[in-house]
């Protein structure tokens, strides 16, 4: 899944844990009772190259297509 760099900031407070953690400090309501729903828009004006000018950006390693 491609999104815009903003927009995947709603998925990356799912994947790294912070909904567990807000929860725990009681700045949540425990959420175990159902399903979490992110609504992530964007994307349509990512690619592949963009991604890869991210990628050098932040000096991260990216993988060869």
């Amino acid at each position: 899944m491609l999104v815009e760099a903003g927009c995947g900031a709603a998925l990356s407070a799912v994947y790294s844990g912070i909904l567990k953690k807000l929860q725990a400090e009681g700045f949540l309501p425990d959420l175990a009772s159902g399903p979490i729903v992110v609504v992530v828009c964007g994307g349509n004006g990512v690619s592949l190259s963009i991604l890869q000018e991210w990628a050098a950006s932040f000096n991260v390693e990216f993988p060869s297509p």
